[in-house]
């Protein structure tokens, strides 16, 4: 995994949205359910799940609101 620096971690998202092989960037999972699964089945933190879901849009990811 390449994510020490922001040039590569920008290099593997614009990889994997070319891919599509993740739902964040197609539209079909709600925020709801990103939501549901980092704070009840992850076990983050309210402030880290905020983050987290902040990041992704910043990143690309498009949620059902």
């Amino acid at each position: 995994m390449k994510y020490a620096t922001k040039k590569s971690a920008k290099e593997v998202i614009e990889k994997e949205k070319e891919r599509k092989m993740t739902a964040y960037f197609d539209g079909e999972l709600s925020m709801a359910q990103m939501h549901y699964l980092l704070r009840n089945r992850m076990q983050f933190g309210e402030a880290e799940t905020n983050v987290i879901l902040a990041s992704m849009v910043l990143a690309g990811a498009k949620f059902k609101i």
